[in-house]
């Protein structure tokens, strides 16, 4: 049988309903996500549920339809589609964003300051139970001490750092004939595309404390003059780590600084922090150690969260907001 030039994933189908899917379908499609991740958020959704934080528009007649649609001119992108706007509901975007299939993580980051600067009330989590540790003591450091350090440790050269190769290839649009473009993207030379978050969480007096980062980065130096930048822990995977087993394993090793991870809970899906610009892929994950790193900041939740807009890293942003999802608070 020939194939269609047009692909029907792009056709719409009005009159589809629930009741017209297979239920085997679903069935293996659970069995298939669990060998991966057993954890996954769609393991534990109803078959609508799963449906809607895909958005698939073969589905558009089981979804809210948009009550705004804006079509983008060709040369928005350079395809002969560059597709269209569409209104959505929020809350279904952060469900969304929870399974991993949000493509753009500052649209997850902007939704939560929405809900934040609106006072509305978030969706369920659908992630992991984050447990948190108990902790004696701690050598807590003021956000606003953290906050008032600048400095500019860079300074201009003609000698390439070589983390990052540029290349470029041909990038197709599925589902439309003789549709594709030529772009340049970046990805790292000796590390793997994946990005290890590991965000120690803990108790101490009836308080949570966040273990942070300071690190002097050179574009942030040349966008505001301040090379020091308030992060979460974080690495780049090698290239040998290709599945959820193989990052356990490692996860397991992984030391920060001289504390060894004791547990570990995934805090939501991964996310996509530039898919225009590189293939980046970002697993973050809350941690135990079994002291704490005196290698870290230790810095109250609720001063963070009291100092939102000045924080300026979008990875520690949208941790603390999976976080605070995550724990109701």
């Amino acid at each position: 049988m020939r194939k269609e030039k047009e692909s029907s994933e792009n056709e719409v189908f009005p009159d589809v309903t629930l009741e017209d899917m297979d239920e085997e379908s679903f069935k293996i499609m659970r069995s298939h996500i669990s060998i991966h991740n057993s954890n996954h958020p769609w393991l534990s959704m109803t078959n609508e549920e799963f449906l809607k934080s895909l958005f698939f528009p073969v589905f558009v007649s089981l979804l809210e339809k948009p009550s705004h649609t804006l079509s983008l001119s060709p040369i928005a992108s350079g395809f002969k589609d560059s597709g269209s706007l569409h209104s959505y509901d929020a809350a279904q975007l952060l469900n969304t964003a929870q399974t991993g299939a949000l493509l753009e993580a500052r649209l997850e980051l902007n939704i939560y300051n929405l809900f934040r600067h609106c006072e509305l009330a978030l969706p369920k989590w659908l992630g992991e139970k984050i447990e948190v540790k108990t902790e004696q003591t701690l050598p807590v450091t003021l956000l606003s001490t953290l906050l008032a350090e600048k400095r500019s440790v860079f300074l201009p050269c003609e000698q390439r750092a070589g983390f990052l190769t540029t290349s470029h290839a041909q990038f197709v649009e599925t589902g439309v004939t003789d549709s594709c473009v030529a772009l340049e993207y970046v990805y790292p030379s000796q590390v793997s595309s994946n990005t290890l978050i590991t965000l120690p969480v803990c108790s101490m007096s009836g308080h949570l404390y966040l273990g942070l980062e300071r690190r002097d980065l050179p574009v942030p130096q040349l966008l505001d003059g301040n090379s020091l930048l308030l992060t979460v822990p974080a690495k780049r995977l090698p290239k040998e780590i290709h599945n959820f087993f193989e990052l356990g394993t490692y996860l397991s090793d992984l030391k920060i600084g001289d504390s060894v991870i004791e547990r570990y809970f995934r805090l939501g899906e991964k996310y996509f922090p530039s898919v225009g610009i590189t293939a980046e892929q970002v697993y973050p994950y809350v941690v135990w150690l079994d002291k704490p790193a005196e290698e870290l900041e230790w810095v109250e939740l609720k001063e963070l969260e009291t100092h939102l807009d000045e924080l300026k890293d979008a990875h520690l942003l949208t941790c603390l907001f999976r976080l605070k999802h995550a724990l109701g608070s």
